[in-house]
């Protein structure tokens, strides 16, 4: 419930491996979404990655779509 902003309304770890492991995580830098399309969203992280991502996956390794490299520094838009 979005009116309860005292706790999460969602939680969403970035991990490559793709099973949520919170010592593996990549840490977010940006992020970009479509109106037109609210459940997909992209992310820059500090390790150079770029990373789709669905938000009504059923599981946490179904959540992160696939992951762009090609960059050597962190991405900030």
């Amino acid at each position: 419930d979005i009116r309860k902003l005292s706790e999460p309304t969602e939680r969403f770890i970035l991990d490559q491996g793709r099973e949520e492991k919170l010592d593996r995580a990549l840490g977010a830098i940006s992020l970009e979404f479509e109106a037109t399309m609210p459940t997909k969203f992209m992310v820059g992280t500090e390790k150079g990655l770029v990373v789709s991502c669905n938000r009504k996956a059923k599981t946490p390794a179904e959540k992160i779509v696939c992951t762009y490299d090609g960059h050597h520094g962190p991405i900030y838009a």
